[in-house]
């Protein structure tokens, strides 16, 4: 996965090339860009690797522009400016923490704000609250909190302790609901992709 610290806008083109020789057209190659918001190195790497099955699940070949957003940095008005520019522009949204405790005050607020008076977001969103084996399950404050920006402003919402408590990995957890969900959800994405402007 190529990571950046700043959205690619266009999809690459490459010609492939078969025993006969180069196809007669260019095949267009979409970008997925992730956004991940997190609050130390392992959650990050987490939600890295969560990307990238996610991704792999909508069987499309495609590059992906990761960009990657520290709880911290949120704290600072220029920053939230460009993490919410980032977010406008991304196919998927990941919050990542590992501690136990609620989300910080800056993150929360920023999500509010970046979820109520952005109407062109439209990004899935995946919640990563605790660490793999001991997700928050559905009841935690935080994870409802955050459901509830996400969800009100008309977009989808993942977490892996949202299935009856359940908090197993990301990727264990209920495998065929989620591919009834998430799947057709990320070729949504992979469709926008196709209609993006450079």
């Amino acid at each position: 996965m190529n990571t950046a610290f700043a959205p690619v806008a266009s999809p690459s083109t490459a010609l492939p090339t078969t025993s006969q020789g180069t196809f007669p057209g260019p095949v267009v190659r979409q970008t997925i860009k992730p956004v991940i918001i997190y609050d130390e190195l392992e959650a990050g790497q987490c939600a890295m690797q969560a990307a990238a099955r996610l991704l792999n699940k909508a069987v499309v070949e495609a590059d992906t522009k990761t960009v990657f957003w520290h709880f911290n940095l949120l704290e600072y008005p220029n920053w939230r400016i460009w993490a919410t520019a980032d977010v406008l522009n991304a196919d998927l949204l990941i919050i990542a923490t590992h501690t136990e405790s609620g989300l910080p005050g800056n993150v929360a607020r920023w999500l509010q704000d970046c979820f109520t008076q952005q109407p062109d977001l439209n990004c899935a969103v995946v919640a990563l609250f605790g660490r793999p084996g001991n997700y928050d399950g559905a009841q935690s404050p935080r994870l409802q909190l955050v459901r509830q920006i996400v969800e009100g402003a008309g977009l989808n919402f993942f977490a892996p302790g949202m299935q009856q408590g359940d908090s197993r990995d990301i990727m264990t957890v209920n495998l065929q609901a989620r591919e009834e969900t998430l799947t057709p959800t990320l070729a949504g994405i992979l469709r926008r992709a196709d209609c993006r402007t450079p």
